[in-house]
């Protein structure tokens, strides 16, 4: 009866082994499978990516300092109006808009930062403002509790010295290719969708690489508010291909999408989201948005 045992234990043994092996060859070789077919993805976006990027090298670019030049090329870019149409007030504050954007990140200081980013009432927003305040700490010194003390002005323009290696982003936006601004209208009956996941929609998932930048500020006029208001948000998307003195950029021209959204109220454009390609890699300048 032993014997009997161990031969049918062998007989039920060895069948189940060779399944075993077969089941981790077929895991191992999917698992390969899979590796080739992502290193084949990647390799093959990064080819595309090379490609886009020596056609935008050979396109024209316009400094930010030739304010007039600038000026004149983006108010002859072919806005597109989907489902709404702006008229020419609105049309002539979205251009301004978006040079003031330029000069945002170009002029050097702090006041030309605010006209672009906070063009109504606002705050640090309460999700941001404790991260802000023990940042501010760490990087100068201060204590918490005398931070506090200070304006909510006093705090933002603070931040933002220190997040642009203190030059508040001198010349770091240096020119713009004005054939490449792109410029959709779009009226909406529900919250804006989120920017990052629409340009990586259009461009093809992780084509590019995607920097998001999250809003730290909060304005008095929400996309809510003015929803629950109107009815209707009317929103702005604008492409942008731009360069910088950005050391690690090799003067590559990086794509740059803006949203707003426009305030019937205060009669503005308001800044909602910002999105970026991922080529920006020096730590020591972060956009604040």
């Amino acid at each position: 009866m032993k014997n009997s045992t161990k031969i049918l234990f062998y007989l039920l043994l060895l069948p189940t082994l060779a399944l075993c092996v077969l089941i981790l060859l077929r895991v191992f070789g999917k698992s390969s499978y899979y590796t080739d077919d992502i290193t084949r993805t990647q390799n093959h976006l990064f080819e595309k990516a090379q490609v886009k990027i020596a056609i935008w090298s050979t396109n024209q670019y316009v400094s930010i300092d030739e304010t007039n030049q600038l000026n004149t090329a983006l108010r002859k870019v072919d806005i597109e109006h989907n489902s709404f149409k702006l008229n020419a007030s609105q049309q002539d504050d979205l251009v301004n808009s978006i040079l003031n954007f330029l000069v945002a990140f170009h002029a050097g200081n702090y006041l030309a930062y605010k006209e672009f980013r906070l063009p109504i009432n606002w705050i640090i927003a309460d999700a941001y403002y404790d991260k802000v305040i023990k940042y501010i700490s760490q990087q100068t010194g201060q204590s918490t509790a005398d931070l506090r003390l200070k304006s909510q002005d006093e705090i933002s323009e603070m931040f933002v010295k220190l997040r642009s290696d203190g030059a508040f982003y001198k010349n770091f936006f240096t020119s713009v290719c004005p054939q490449e601004v792109k410029v959709e209208i779009n009226k909406l009956n529900a919250p804006p969708a989120d920017l990052a996941k629409e340009v990586e929609v259009e461009n093809g998932t992780n084509s590019i690489g995607v920097a998001s930048y999250d809003p730290i500020y909060s304005f008095d006029r929400s996309p809510d508010v003015i929803l629950h208001e109107d009815g209707e948000l009317i929103y702005a998307k604008v492409k942008l291909l731009i360069k910088t003195k950005e050391p690690d950029s090799k003067d590559m021209p990086c794509p740059v999408y803006l949203s707003l959204i426009w305030d019937r109220k205060t009669t503005k454009w308001l800044p909602w989201q910002l999105v970026s390609g991922n080529f920006w890699q020096n730590s020591k300048v972060i956009l604040v948005f």
